[in-house]
């Protein structure tokens, strides 16, 4: 295989690596010799072929990091997979406008795990993967720091607070600068981050409403949060549905 590529035959459209590239995709996450076949494929036809036919393979792999006897086979096949991929976008166009494809095949789905996998994914990604993505793409860091700010201030376990002045000050202030986001990755990101903070705080809201109205009094949202709710959540929709 790699003579051939060395030779520069066109392998892509050979059905042979076709049916070895959906052959090797079929097989199940666990079987370790897997990691090593798509690895040798990868050098030899391109990243870009594979993920032509599976694009979420980032996002796989990184699902099966929960697993201690698989992570370093899969950080080292993600690692030789953006590598590739980054010398094959960069070879493509003398712009910088391949970092925002490269970020979103690479950094969106470590985003994703980082949010939202369980603890040992989180714990076994920084442990293993994350080094390797910024040690090869310091400047990933801006990109990875942005959405983490956001998940800060959204990922609380405090579901029965209403979101606070300075909260939702931080929050503006982030979407303000950030709502211009080429990537549909950084965008789906927020939309999730932004309605699991609402979703948290909503019954709060309601509770005050309610409690207000059986005691005949007049008591507002602002009171309490120095934030209209109604303003509030009609501010914030408006900036989602503009994501």
């Amino acid at each position: 295989m790699h003579q051939l590529t060395v030779e520069g035959a066109d392998l892509v459209p050979d059905p042979f690596f076709v049916e070895l590239t959906e052959g090797l995709l079929r097989l199940e996450w666990h079987i370790k010799g897997k990691y090593t076949c798509l690895g040798c494929l990868v050098e030899c036809i391109g990243i870009e072929h594979i993920l032509a036919i599976d694009k979420t393979i980032p996002s796989q792999i990184l699902e099966v990091m929960g697993d201690q006897s698989l992570v370093p086979y899969a950080s080292d096949l993600l690692e030789t997979m953006f590598k590739n991929h980054k010398s094959h976008l960069k070879s493509q166009t003398a712009e910088s406008t391949w970092i925002d494809q490269w970020h979103e095949t690479w950094v969106s789905p470590l985003l994703f795990i980082l949010c939202e996998g369980n603890l040992d994914q989180k714990s076994y990604v920084i442990d293993y993967y994350l080094p390797k993505l910024l040690s090869y793409s310091p400047e990933s860091l801006q990109y990875m720091v942005r959405i983490d700010t956001l998940g800060l201030l959204c990922e609380s376990n405090r579901s029965t607070e209403v979101v606070s002045v300075e909260e939702m000050q931080w929050i503006q202030f982030f979407i303000t600068y950030n709502l211009n986001s080429q990537s549909p990755g950084v965008r789906q990101q927020i939309c999730s981050l932004l309605k699991k903070r609402l979703d948290e705080s909503w019954p709060m809201v309601q509770l005050w409403r309610k409690l207000a109205v059986c005691l005949g009094i007049g008591v507002s949202l602002k009171s309490r949060t120095g934030f209209s709710g109604t303003v509030l959540m009609k501010w914030m929709e408006t900036r989602v549905q503009q994501l």
